[in-house]
């Protein structure tokens, strides 16, 4: 289950980058996924069972695809996101329709269809739209909310590697 976690946040990060056109070419992205083996080992996955690469990535979901489903609480889970319990005067202002199909919509086609949702060029091609919109003049962009002291700003030889994370033990 972790394993499934950690490849989900990553391969999502890396698909939204790319959508969102984001100037990372194929190798800023391989080793992205190579240097989450270390988030995946603070979690309790074995580095090694982590991928590596873009590559490594899509094979992990290719083999554990034909085993997959959604479940009807996972589907009861979207209509609730997009049609939350909330009146109807305040749906606009808590702006979650929109939010949620644009997440919604940046899953992998196979996953949309899993819900029986559209998953087409045009879906796709309107998800990448809005992602692109969301990061135009004045969007977010990678850094901008980062702390001063982040781990990105010391030197990778500065870097020292920390104790395992202690796991909690089953009672």
């Amino acid at each position: 289950m972790l394993l499934w976690v950690h490849c989900g946040e990553v391969a999502s990060v890396a698909d939204i980058a790319r959508r969102s056109g984001l100037p990372f070419t194929a190798a800023d992205l391989d080793a992205f996924v190579d240097e989450q083996r270390t988030s995946a080992e603070l979690i309790g996955v074995d580095r090694a069972a982590a991928p590596a690469s873009m590559a490594e990535l899509d094979a992990y979901y290719e083999r554990i695809r034909p085993g997959l489903y959604a479940c009807e609480e996972a589907k009861q889970t979207l209509r609730l996101t997009f049609h939350p319990p909330v009146p109807d005067g305040n749906r606009a202002e808590a702006g979650l329709p929109p939010v949620a199909a644009l997440a919604f919509y940046t899953l992998p086609r196979w996953a949309r269809r899993m819900y029986g949702r559209p998953s087409g060029l045009v879906s796709d091609m309107t998800a990448t739209g809005g992602l692109r919109a969301a990061g135009g003049p004045g969007g977010v962009r990678p850094g901008a909310a980062v702390p001063r002291g982040h781990a990105r700003d010391i030197p990778r030889r500065d870097r020292r590697r920390r104790p395992a994370v202690r796991r909690c033990s089953r009672t």
